[in-house]
Parts: structure tokens; sequence; C-alpha cells
């Protein structure tokens, strides 16, 4: 009986990751839809002729307001950096949860690669001998 309990335990856990896993894959999506939007914005902006002025009209939050076109792209930039780390964030934290789901599973063999992280530029640069 006290078998079929821990079996009917590991399950549930099992099952609340990968719904932890899939629900951080859908906010991947999301986040991923509004940096794009973000870039579409900004490619927008710049395509507008300058004959047409240096002021547009903007919507942020429930306002509409009408502000130049450098502070606007920058404005849309800064919306999309912070998007981009929380697209980070959530991306480790679902390698972190995936590489969780893989050790409940008994496979730590596939679990292990998704804790790893790739080089950046400066050690790539150490590594090839250009430091």
């Amino acid at each position: 009986m006290a078998n079929v309990q821990n079996l009917l335990s590991d399950l549930a856990r099992v099952e609340a990751l990968a719904e932890e896993v899939l629900d951080g894959k859908q906010e991947m999506v999301e986040l991923d839809r509004k940096r794009q939007s973000c870039r579409e914005a900004v490619n927008g902006i710049k395509a507008i002729p300058p004959s047409e002025g240096s002021k547009l009209w903007m919507a942020i939050g429930p306002l509409f307001l009408r502000v130049q076109k450098d502070k606007a792209i920058g404005m849309i930039q800064k919306d999309r950096d912070n998007i981009d780390k929380q697209l980070e964030l959530t991306r480790q934290d679902v390698k972190f949860k995936t590489a969780q789901l893989y050790e409940l599973q008994n496979k730590p063999h596939l679990a292990s690669g998704y804790l790893l992280n790739s080089l950046s530029s400066e050690d790539a640069n150490v590594l090839r001998g250009r430091a």
C-alpha cells in the first residue's frame, strides 16, 4: 500500500512539473510575440518619412500621447530589453524544470545537457587564443 502511495505521489510531482514546463513554454511564446511586435513598431516608426513631422501618436496604456520619434523608439527598445530579460529568465526556468523532470523520470543522462550554458564571446576568444 505504501508503495502505491509513493508511486502516486511521484506521478503527481511529475505531472505538476510537466504542467509548469508547458506553462513556461507558453509564456516564452507570448513574450516572443511581444518582442516581435516591438521590433515591428520600431521598424514602422523608422519608415515614417521626415516630411510627416518629428512627432507621432503613441498608445501608452490607456493614454494616447504625442512624442518625438526618437523618444518613442527609445521607449519601445527599453520595453523590448525588458521583454528579452524576462524571456531569458523564463528560458532558464524551463531548462531547470525540464532537467528536474528528467531526474524524476530516472533519466539523468538526458537531464545533464539541459543545464549547460553557452560560451560568451569573451570566453570563446580566450579559447581561440585571441585574448
